[in-house]
C-alpha cells in the first residue's frame, strides 16, 4: 500500500511539474488575465441560467401561456446570443468590434437578450410562440444602436457614462420596448381580456423571482468588472 501511495504520488508530481513551471514563468499580467477570464465564464454561466430558468419560471405567472411561455423564452435566447455575436463581430452598429469566440462577446449577448426578454414579458400571451423569436430579431438591432448612443457616446451627449448594473441600457430600454410592443400588438378585444393565474402559476413564477434574486448577485458583481474591472475588486 506504502509502494503504491508514493508511485502515485510521483505521477502526481510528475503531471504538475509542467503546469507548475509555466505558471513560474508566466508574467504576473498573463496569470491575472487568465483569471478573469475564467471568473467571467462563470459569470456568464450564472447569467444564462438566469435567462433560461429564471425568466422561464417567471414567465409563467399567466396560467393559460405557461409552456408557450417557456419555449418562447428559450427562442428569444437561441435566437438572440448569436445574432447579437455576429453583428458584434461585424462592428456594424457598434463603435468596437468583438471577438466572437470570446467570453466578452457571450456576455455582452447575454445582457442584449435580457433586454429582450424583459420586453417578451410585456407582450405575454398576446403573441403568437415564433412571434418570440421574431421579437429578438427585430430587437437586438434596436438595442445595439441604444448601447452605441448611450453607453459608447454616439451623440457625444453620453461621453464617459457608465451604467454599472445596466438599469438604463438594458431594462429601461427593455421595460420602454416592451411597452412599445404591448401598444402596437394588442388589439381593443384583447385589451378587455384579462391574463389571469392560478395558485400553480404564482408557485412556479415564485420560484423564478428566487432564482433570480440569487442571480442578481452575480449580475452586479460582473456588470461593475465589466465597466471598472481595474477596481472591481476593491468595491465589491
Amino acid at each position: 500500500m506504502h509502494l503504491l501511495w508514493s508511485v502515485g504520488k510521483g505521477l502526481v508530481l510528475l503531471l504538475l511539474t509542467p503546469a507548475l513551471s509555466a505558471a513560474q514563468s508566466a508574467a504576473p499580467g498573463d496569470i491575472a488575465n487568465t483569471v478573469r477570464e475564467v471568473q467571467q465564464y462563470g459569470f456568464a454561466i450564472h447569467i444564462l441560467a438566469m435567462l433560461l430558468v429564471g425568466f422561464g419560471f417567471l414567465m409563467v405567472f399567466a396560467n393559460r401561456y405557461g409552456y408557450g411561455a417557456v419555449t418562447g423564452t428559450y427562442l428569444v435566447v437561441a435566437a438572440g446570443v448569436p445574432l447579437y455575436i455576429g453583428l458584434r463581430a461585424s462592428g456594424v452598429l457598434s463603435a468596437e468590434a468583438v471577438e466572437p469566440h470570446s467570453i466578452k462577446a457571450l456576455l455582452l449577448a447575454e445582457f442584449a437578450v435580457a433586454s429582450a426578454l424583459i420586453a417578451a414579458g410585456a407582450v405575454l400571451g398576446r403573441v403568437r410562440l415564433y412571434q418570440y423569436a421574431l421579437l429578438a430579431v427585430v430587437m437586438i438591432p434596436f438595442y445595439m444602436l441604444n448601447e452605441r448612443l448611450v453607453l459608447d457616446g454616439g451623440l457625444g451627449v453620453t461621453k464617459g457614462f457608465t451604467d454599472a448594473a445596466g438599469s438604463i441600457s438594458i431594462h429601461a430600454f427593455g421595460a420602454y420596448f416592451g411597452l412599445g410592443l404591448a401598444v402596437a400588438l394588442t388589439s381593443q378585444r384583447q385589451r378587455n381580456v384579462e391574463v389571469s393565474s392560478d395558485a400553480a402559476s404564482n408557485r412556479f413564477s415564485m420560484i423564478g423571482s428566487m432564482e433570480q434574486a440569487v442571480a442578481a448577485v452575480s449580475w452586479a458583481c460582473l456588470k461593475e468588472e465589466l465597466t471598472v474591472p481595474a477596481e472591481a475588486g476593491d468595491t465589491r
